[in-house]
């Protein structure tokens, strides 16, 4: 396990990650990565089971800005529209 995390892109997509052997992964910590005008997200296997959720999703809203109902100053929000009254929201603290 490592705490140094490799990516190498290939234009929109990922040629290379350890990312799934860094401790961030092991501590079920998603990555959010942007190249070329992409965003890839980067779910370790302990997360796995919102996949299907995420699956659902006919629209993908990413934010940013502050999230002070949950004590926040900056924060990303993906969220995965599926057209429900409830859609499923992810948020990070931007460190």
């Amino acid at each position: 396990m490592t705490d140094l995390m490799i990516l190498q892109n290939d234009g929109p997509s990922i040629a290379y990650t350890n990312y799934f052997d860094t401790e961030q992964a092991e501590r079920g910590l998603l990555y959010l990565s942007w190249n070329a005008g992409q965003a890839r997200l980067l779910v370790p296997d302990s997360q796995q089971a919102y996949l299907a959720e995420m699956l659902t999703g006919r629209e993908v809203v990413i934010s940013t800005g502050p999230l002070p109902d949950m004590g926040l100053k900056e924060a990303v929000e993906i969220m995965f529209d599926d057209a429900s009254e409830a859609p499923l929201p992810f948020t990070w603290c931007l460190r």
